[in-house]
């Protein structure tokens, strides 16, 4: 067993390396459908300046839209805004009979979701992140706390600043987080136990950044029948790397990263997602939607055939290619026969568009465009409960997709919520006796 008093910070920036270079393949792969796909998130295997083009490799924005359609897929069949998309029951079926029980436990269910819907959660622009994450990278990361002032906070952590462990089951139990700071930033944060270098970067410069590193992990001290934080079942180490030391110990009840996954190869601790799938899709649609830019701009402005007289392209006799201009000496005073005609290349555009639309439909079905598509067709002329039952059907088509998350973001969350609404709200709630069952 290890003690907490032994967990260094060099010891866990070392471990943090271990963990970069156990991923390296995966960075490589998920720096190119970034690129491609989401260029606004964080890299993978650089580092750029705030502010920096970062679309210069996309010729083609399908691929960029199927993403962002796709995520807004994955809310609308999980998540929806607009309605309860789980409910609170308790696991006895003798007792959910009962209308105080029965009362109680749909009051539970409200409030959870008056949590998630208040402008401090940002829950929704947050989780909107993550399924494209989770779409891009076949990862998603979802950290949630408890708000002073109560109530919970959702924050989307990037896959390309987070590193993960798993334990003998192949769940998720330790995230590295790896986040900058400006000085200010720091001591506001931490005050007095602010690192040495923030302190001294005050008064030259603010906002200079330093690294700093969040650790969560399992406590192999734990003790249910302990409430001090060293004993909580899982310990966290707020860590700054530039002067390797631990700033902050604390710990948690319940695992509050949501490291979610889309698929994962059993002999893997990462998954992937269905953009590395049709990447090589991506990639070819790009090139083609480069070749079709120049084969258009040749026909719609080609090169010219001039004859050799000694004359034309001289003095008043060049070439003009404005808008109303005259070519002087053009053509053949004799037989009328032009001097200047465009390079006809023979190419066909229309064989190079179907081969864009041939791509385009894979990725768009790789991103469930296709299910969504045939909701919009079949919704003309249907009546709400024709609707909702249609959408039921297809939706089994992501059924294991949905099983996943299910499993891996949203039973976790509101298993995580519960316990923090027990604290601020729902002091006779037993969560021992109670399951959580998305509908």
């Amino acid at each position: 067993m290890i003690g907490l008093e032994s967990i260094t910070a060099e010891g866990l920036i070392q471990r943090l390396g271990q963990l970069k270079g156990r991923r390296v393949n995966f960075d490589t792969q998920w720096q190119e459908t970034k690129d491609l796909l989401w260029p606004d998130t964080t890299d993978f295997t650089q580092e750029r300046s705030p502010g920096s083009k970062t679309n210069l490799e996309i010729f083609d924005m399908d691929p960029a839209m199927s993403l962002e359609r796709g995520a807004a897929v994955l809310e609308t069949f999980l998540t929806p805004r607009t309605q309860q998309w789980h409910k609170l029951t308790p696991s006895n079926k003798d007792l959910a009979k009962l209308p105080r029980v029965k009362e109680f436990f749909e009051d539970a269910t409200d409030q959870l979701f008056r949590f998630r819907n208040s402008t401090r959660s940002r829950f929704y622009s947050q989780l909107h992140e993550g399924y494209k994450s989770l779409l891009q990278a076949g990862n998603s990361n979802l950290f949630i706390q408890e708000l002073p002032t109560g109530g919970t906070s959702y924050r989307y952590t990037p896959i390309g600043a987070s590193w993960i462990d798993v334990d003998h089951e192949g769940i998720v139990d330790t995230v590295f987080y790896e986040y900058k700071l400006t000085a200010k930033a720091s001591v506001s944060r931490w005050k007095d136990k602010a690192p040495k270098c923030a302190h001294d970067a005050m008064a030259a410069n603010p906002f200079m950044e330093h690294t700093y590193l969040h650790v969560v992990m399992p406590n192999d001290q734990h003790d249910p029948e302990s409430l001090r934080p060293e004993h909580m079942a899982y310990s966290a180490f707020e860590v700054c790397v530039h002067t390797k030391e631990i700033l902050e110990r604390s710990g948690f009840h319940e695992f509050p990263y949501m490291w979610s996954r889309y698929t994962v190869n059993p002999a893997e601790v990462y998954g992937r997602g269905p953009a590395m799938l049709v990447l090589p899709d991506i990639k070819t649609l790009q090139e083609i939607e480069k070749t079709f830019l120049r084969s258009g701009q040749k026909v719609a402005d080609p090169p010219l055939l001039v004859a050799d007289d000694g004359k034309l392209g001289r003095g008043n006799r060049r070439v003009k290619l404005g808008a109303g201009k005259m070519t002087i000496g053009g053509v053949d005073p004799q037989t009328g026969r032009p001097l200047v005609m465009p390079l006809q290349t023979g190419a066909r555009l229309d064989v190079t568009h179907e081969m864009q639309e041939r791509r385009r439909m894979l990725i768009r079905s790789a991103f469930f465009l296709d299910i969504w598509e045939i909701l919009a067709q079949d919704r003309v002329e249907m009546t709400a409960t024709e609707f909702l039952g249609r959408m039921r059907e297809k939706g089994q088509l992501l059924s294991p997709v949905v099983g996943r998350q299910q499993s891996e973001l949203l039973g976790p969350m509101i298993q995580r919520e519960i316990a923090i609404g027990r604290c601020q709200v729902f002091e006779d709630f037993d969560t021992d006796n109670q399951v959580v069952r998305p509908r």
